[in-house]
């Protein structure tokens, strides 16, 4: 049934398994699952989420009963749920203090799924190819996309005989790099263990190619014309942060504008400094924050940018006037290789020789 502005109508036939018609009537058809929540709900396709501060034992009640009443929606709605793909994540904050210092309070982790069962928390869930971790950190996302990389780069190398520089870069570019930086403004690492960690698969397939022999990793970079792979990271957080200020992406991150000579800079996000150490941490290497200060260390003429074409362009030309020398295992790396390190807000960068 699709309510109109004329009324009500019957949609009487259906549409089939990977048309282009499907999704969009799907997305029509759980339009109103919104509103049977009280809590946050975000949706992608058929991938729903809830989310709730859970700070006294009524918070855990409510989460409960939105979950409830989107059971009775799927009802109503003849859709069945699959309660045995539900999960739940919970983040544990100092906050939370007096409610874990109440008895039971372990079933304030549990919930009920729509088919009865009990749903357990879990320490790690996959969300829309990114996995996520009950202590809100990346390193178990980058260890697995780092194994399958890696198992990916050595079917490469077993299959293709050819090891020629063109050859081995358009593998790379087209089959290695895409698992390595899929969603990668949300999770990019500060840490340098998981930096060097992925690094490593770039210098591991680069170390395969004929012309390379006898170059270490950075010489490699150098000579094949390539960016590391942190520096191609922090290049897709500049970009998505101007897809913000553009107008062509979710505003997450606010701009201002300063002096008439400065242009267009991000604004910072504030931190509450009356929260624990681990989440101002957290927060200060969120993509927010660092977003906004490699944006507002952009030239202006990269700030500037009129289309998303240029500014690949000017991105294509700044990085290549900035050392690229990213922390790689038995290396001695002679400083921070983060844009944000290298470029303080006024400076010039400093020119490859």
């Amino acid at each position: 049934h699709l309510q109109g502005p004329k009324g009500e109508a019957v949609v009487s036939t259906q549409s089939t398994g990977g048309s282009v018609l499907g999704p969009l009537l799907f997305i029509i058809y759980i339009a109103d699952l919104v509103s049977v929540t009280k809590g946050g709900t975000l949706s992608f396709a058929d991938d729903t989420k809830l989310r709730r501060a859970i700070q006294q034992l009524m918070d855990k009640d409510a989460l409960q009963n939105d979950l409830d009443n989107i059971a009775t929606w799927s009802r109503k709605n003849n859709m069945q749920l699959h309660g045995e793909k539900f999960e739940v994540l919970n983040y544990t904050l100092n906050t939370t203090k007096g409610l874990r210092a109440l008895p039971f309070t372990a079933e304030c982790y549990f919930y009920i799924s729509s088919s009865g069962e009990v749903i357990d928390p879990a320490l790690c869930v996959k969300d829309l190819g990114v996995y996520m971790t009950s202590d809100a950190s990346w390193g178990t996302h980058i260890v697995i996309i780092s194994k399958e990389a890696k198992r990916l780069a050595g079917w490469v190398l077993g299959v293709f005989r050819n090891h020629s520089k063109r050859t081995m870069l358009t593998l790379l570019k087209s089959l290695i790099r895409p698992k390595l930086e899929y969603c990668s403004p949300l999770w990019s690492p500060c840490k340098i263990g998981d930096i060097q960690r992925l690094e490593g698969i770039q210098r591991f397939f680069t170390k395969k190619i004929d012309e390379c022999e006898g170059m270490n990793y950075w010489e490699r970079l150098q000579h094949l014309k390539i960016l590391s792979l942190q520096r191609r990271r922090e290049r897709y957080m500049i970009i998505h942060a101007w897809k913000m200020h553009a107008g062509l992406a979710p505003k997450i991150i606010s701009f201002h504008r300063e002096e008439e000579r400065n242009g267009v800079k991000a604004t910072y996000p504030t931190i509450n400094q009356s929260v624990q150490e681990s989440v101002k941490t957290l927060r200060y290497h969120s993509f927010s924050m660092r977003a906004a200060q490699l944006f507002n260390r952009m030239p202006e003429r990269v700030r500037q940018c009129s289309t998303i074409d240029s500014l690949k362009i000017e991105l294509g030309n700044f990085p290549a006037t900035i050392p690229d020398y990213p922390p790689v295992k038995g290396y001695s790396s002679p400083r921070d290789n983060s844009l944000v390190a290298l470029l303080s807000e006024g400076t010039r960068p400093r020119t490859l020789r």
